[in-house]
């Protein structure tokens, strides 16, 4: 019996395969509107909170570790696994590239959260108000646990 009537059309493994996607997109997007949110926020300046913040633009550094931290978890999403693991019928060659690119897209992954630490270690020197720091490496560690998540429990095989 499905708990709620759109899941009865589903069998268990499709349905929490998709449940999971949406889970993936959501953390994604909700990193992306937190970046927007510390984006915003920045340059603020609030008599009543008392706080000035120095920076009256985000820099393009602060861009950097979510587009390509998302446009790593997009290709590390779509790589083919059977050739990851050998078990295709392609040349040694494609088979070698592809497990070239897979650690290399997995290390750029890991890789984006520890840049937006960095930049939250540099913003956050000197200023009072430090939550858009905080948002970009709230957006790096959701970014990765959606990519990673979905390539672990929604791509098939």
């Amino acid at each position: 019996m499905a708990i709620c009537a759109c899941c009865e059309d589903f069998d268990g493994g499709h349905t929490r395969k998709t449940i999971f996607a949406y889970l993936c997109g959501a953390l994604i997007a909700i990193g992306w509107w937190l970046f927007i949110d510390g984006a915003v926020m920045g340059p603020r300046t609030d008599a009543d909170w008392g706080i000035t913040t120095g920076n009256s633009t985000v820099q393009w550094a602060y861009y950097f570790p979510g587009v390509i931290g998302n446009v790593a978890g997009i290709f590390f999403c779509s790589l083919n696994m059977n050739n990851v693991n050998g078990d295709s019928s392609d040349s040694d060659c494609v088979k070698m590239f592809t497990k070239v690119l897979y650690f290399s897209l997995l290390a750029i992954i890991f890789a984006a959260p520890l840049f937006s630490i960095w930049i939250l270690i540099t913003y956050a020197i000197g200023a009072k108000f430090v939550w858009p720091g905080i948002a970009i490496l709230l957006q790096n560690l959701l970014i990765m646990a959606g990519s990673l998540t979905f390539r672990f429990v929604c791509v098939p095989e």
